[in-house]
């Protein structure tokens, strides 16, 4: 029994090498890629003897399998284990990729990236992947992924050089092609996707990891892809089942029935940390929470009203009470320090109440209002007790807000855009293209809790065009200043994620969330 932590590993290209070798005004510099000589190494330690099964178990339902047509983190964990990317972050997510099915990347003019591809790929289905296939698979999601995907891949087509080299088009000159890479247009077969066989339920991917089984509500079975690319895995199967209840989830963690179980709440920390064989791990995230306003309804139409319920809230009183101390308050931005172009001297709003009533009555509230706040429970780590803690501090100012719980299905639904939100509405984003550009994408995303300010569309816009870093620093540092007086949420916390992990296992957790097979090793006696 013991308590660990996320052991850092160095990366090879950082977001700072990305956006340092510029593209100036009538110049072209070119952008070295990454080029290893031979495929990277499993970051799975080397396996004193074989694990058999895996049991992985997450705290909310698998909706299914196509990487366009999902924002749930626990469908990533699943897509991931069987459908690779170009280019990945490492273990860390600290800002530095490595090469996956391509092998390197440069700029090789202002709009155009070229990638070399891996040779000897194949789906697990038998088929090759080429140029082709990544041509498709990209132009794919840059045109038929849901909205908030389609704007974290913002490329005008793909040309095939040769079998094993493409050029990714961009409409802008951007240093952030390689980061789209491992925020999205995962890999899939083509021929496949657009066969007969062909079903959300299932992927046809190149990772670790085939698909064997599904059964809603109950499994999902995976087995070790013998011709992965990465080499041989350490495992037979992968056996995925979520389980929503928190306690029910860390008694399965005490019982021995997960290798690992995510979202452990702080007040099971210590009783699953004392079952023998068994560590608790944490790893600051990269996700940050935040309560989103819909800015279209009245009263969260009134910035006075959405800057009061800031003052409203002690952040850091419900992360020590309520979580355990497992998180970080953020600086009135909505993206944590691990994010480049984070603004570390820009502080957030105290926790103030006279304020807060002050400027309801000024909004023309003096005695408050109801409302609602929907949130998902499972799904991210005391997602639905920070929700309720917050509510019961809005009571003290005059504000009464139900707490509308959401199964997970419904709530994906909400954060696809698929469906109206509350008023108010849980938030968390994990930021997989950590910059501030991305984050500035993902508030004015087409959904009902959608940022409406067409100043932040403008900066948007600025940073998308802008590849010099300081210029970019500066349009950044403009746009988090207008956001904190704008005040499109209640600024909340950078997540600290909480695993059960088994000590037969050498395994650690990641920043971006993804549990991934080809980091599962087992661990030498």
């Amino acid at each position: 029994m013991s308590m660990g932590s996320n052991d850092p590993q160095q990366g090879r290209l950082t977001r700072r090498e990305l956006l340092r070798g510029s593209v100036a005004t009538g110049a072209v510099m070119l952008l070295a890629g990454c080029a290893p000589s031979a495929p990277p190494a499993s970051t799975a330690a080397p396996a004193a003897k074989g694990l058999g099964t895996v049991n992985v178990i997450i705290g909310a339902e698998i909706s299914g399998f196509d990487p366009a047509k999902t924002l749930q983190l626990e469908d990533f964990s699943a897509i991931n284990a069987m459908v690779d990317k170009l280019a990945r972050m490492s273990a860390t997510n600290s800002g530095q990729l490595e090469p996956r099915l391509a092998t390197s990347w440069q700029a090789v003019e202002p709009t155009r990236w070229r990638f070399k591809l891996r040779e000897g790929v194949k789906f697990h289905n038998g088929s090759a992947f080429d140029a082709e296939t990544a041509k498709w698979s990209i132009e794919r999601y840059a045109k038929e992924a849901l909205p908030a995907l389609r704007r974290r891949m913002p490329v005008e087509r793909v040309d095939v050089v040769d079998k094993h080299t493409i050029d990714v088009i961009t409409a802008v000159p951007t240093g952030l092609v390689p980061l789209y890479m491992n925020g999205g247009a995962d890999q899939l077969d083509p021929k496949w996707t657009a066969g007969p066989e062909y079903s959300t339920e299932k992927a046809m991917g190149t990772g670790p990891t085939r698909f064997v089984e599904w059964v809603k509500g109950q499994r999902l079975v995976l087995e070790a892809n013998p011709d992965f690319w990465g080499g041989k895995q350490p495992y037979d199967r992968i056996v995925i089942r979520a389980v929503s209840d928190n306690s029910t989830r860390a008694n399965a963690a005490i019982a021995g029935e997960g290798d690992i179980v995510r979202n452990i709440l702080p007040q099971d920390v210590a009783r699953v940390s004392q079952r023998q064989g068994v560590s608790v791990k944490t790893v600051a995230s990269n996700r940050v929470v935040s309560i989103r306003f819909r800015d279209d309804e009245k009263p969260f139409d009134n910035k006075l009203v959405r800057q009061a319920l800031n003052y409203a809230v002690n952040v850091g009183e419900i992360i020590k009470s309520v979580l355990g101390g497992y998180g970080v308050p953020v600086q009135g931005w909505t993206q944590g320090p691990s994010v480049q172009g984070f603004q570390k001297d820009i502080t957030g709003y105290p926790f103030d109440p006279e304020k807060a009533k002050s400027l309801l009555a000024q909004a023309g509230f003096p005695k408050g209002f109801t409302t609602k706040i929907g949130t998902s429970r499972g799904l991210n780590q005391g997602d639905f007790e920070f929700v309720q803690a917050l509510a019961g501090q809005l009571r003290q100012v005059g504000i009464e807000a139900e707490v509308v719980l959401h199964e997970s299905g419904a709530y994906s639904a909400i954060i696809n855009g698929e469906k109206p939100s509350e008023p108010l509405v849980y938030w968390s984003s994990g930021n997989i293209i950590p910059d501030v550009e991305n984050g500035f994408r993902d508030l004015i995303t087409e959904r009902s809790f959608m940022v409406r300010a067409p100043e932040l569309k403008g900066f948007f816009d600025k940073l998308q065009s802008t590849v010099d870093q300081k210029e970019r620093e500066r349009i950044g540092r403009e746009g988090i200043l207008f956001l904190r007086d704008y005040a499109p949420v209640i600024f909340g916390y950078q997540m600290v994620q909480t695993y059960a992990v088994s000590d037969r296992l050498a395994w650690a957790p990641r920043a971006d969330e993804w549990i991934l097979p080809d980091e599962i090793g087992a661990r030498s006696a």
